[in-house]
């Protein structure tokens, strides 16, 4: 009896794209033999949508773990990495070496895509034929498995497997706004909210990696020892520009740092917070001068550089828009 192999495929695609994302999982195809080891010579995908295939670089690689879905982990590999390519009359064939399905364990391929520059605006997707699939069985037969498809599809399934076709749209955006809340009396050793940070993405879900804050005084007045304040990091959950650590949405904690000797204090971590498409993400920065603290002080994120994300499925940097620096009032912390 020759081996057969049963194709099950799966889309992995985002929507929607991001122009010039690398690397993004677009599908999952999921092989099992039976009868007799069955090898891989050859998969053909072919592109769905109307974007150019010049501006698609399309990859194979194999999942080990049976765990890839969002992005790429160490355990995948790609079984000939100079197979990799554009697509050509809206196809792209790979011929994996020595590439083998056993029977009773499944082999699962991960297609990634890396879009050029450019892609923006068009519709990308892709399908595998499994009649198109290139096999040979294993001694001593040496001939093609028939390829059938999924066993859980009870009956006529389709030969073909696709993923969805998504627009591609440009790559993410970050907008900050920030209210001041700064106190008008502060004092050592209480703890107060001086600003409230928002952020808003869009076109992607974006990851907040770093923040950097600035203490300074410009009214000449002797300043507050920085080394001596410390920043903490809050989600506002409801909203109210005030911190609630109790009740029935408590205000989350994010991170907490000390400023320097210099007057800096940077937050960093992958990520400090994600941020969802078109949902308001408010974050209280929550001020606790020491004592020994008092002078004069105010707060402020400089410059676009001490905000760094990246978008999610893109793996790009997002520039920060905001009217930078965003600055909160001077006030005299008193003892």
């Amino acid at each position: 009896v020759n081996g057969q192999l049963y194709v099950h495929g799966e889309g992995l695609i985002p929507d929607p794209l991001v122009d010039s994302s690398q690397n993004v999982p677009v599908f999952r195809i999921t092989l099992n033999a039976e009868g007799q080891s069955v090898r891989i010579n050859s998969v053909v995908v072919n592109k769905l949508g109307i974007v150019a295939g010049n501006l698609v670089t399309v990859r194979m690689y194999i999942d080990a773990n049976n765990d890839t879905f969002t992005k790429l982990g160490p355990d995948d590999v790609e079984p000939d990495p100079t197979d990799a390519g554009n697509f050509v009359a809206n196809a792209i064939t790979f011929t994996p070496p020595d590439l083998w399905v056993t029977p009773g364990v499944d082999l699962n391929l991960i297609i990634v895509f890396s879009l050029n520059l450019g892609a923006a605006g068009w519709t990308l997707g892709c399908s595998i034929n499994a009649g198109a699939i290139g096999t040979t069985t294993a001694l001593p037969n040496l001939m093609p498995a028939y390829p059938n498809m999924c066993l859980n599809l009870p009956r006529n399934p389709p030969m073909v497997v696709a993923s969805d076709t998504v627009p591609i749209r440009d790559r993410g955006t970050l907008k900050i706004n920030m209210e001041d809340l700064s106190p008008p009396n502060p004092t050592e050793s209480t703890p107060y909210v001086w600003m409230k940070l928002t952020f808003w993405a869009e076109g992607e879900n974006v990851d907040v990696n770093r923040i950097a804050f600035t203490a300074f005084n410009s009214s000449g007045n002797p300043p507050a020892d920085w080394s001596r304040i410390r920043l903490g990091l809050f989600r506002d959950v409801n909203n109210n520009s005030a911190y609630d650590p109790g009740g029935a949405t408590p205000d989350t904690y994010i991170a907490d740092e000390w400023f320097d000797t210099y007057g800096e204090a940077e937050f960093q971590q992958s990520p400090l917070f994600e941020l969802k498409q078109r949902v308001a993400f408010n974050v209280l920065v929550l001020v606790l001068p020491q004592a020994g603290s008092h002078g004069n002080f105010t707060l402020a994120i400089n410059t676009t550089s001490d905000v760094q994300s990246k978008g999610q499925v893109s793996g790009l940097s997002v520039m920060p828009i905001a009217a930078f620096p965003l600055t909160a009032v001077e006030r005299e912390i008193v003892p």
